[in-house]
């Protein structure tokens, strides 16, 4: 799980502020880092899968 974390999704999005990213199927238990790293950078968009 440790290369999944969405905190190297911040580097990306910091490196190309223009390229648009999606996170899907983000949930539990990395959740609130993924709010963090989305609402810190404009260009991530979170899907959220759920049954």
């Amino acid at each position: 799980m440790e290369l999944e974390r969405p905190i190297y999704l911040d580097l990306v999005a910091q490196d190309f502020p223009t390229l648009k990213i999606i996170a899907g199927h983000a949930g539990w238990p990395l959740m609130p880092e993924m709010i963090a790293v989305s609402r810190r950078n404009s260009n991530i968009y979170i899907d959220i899968a759920s049954v």
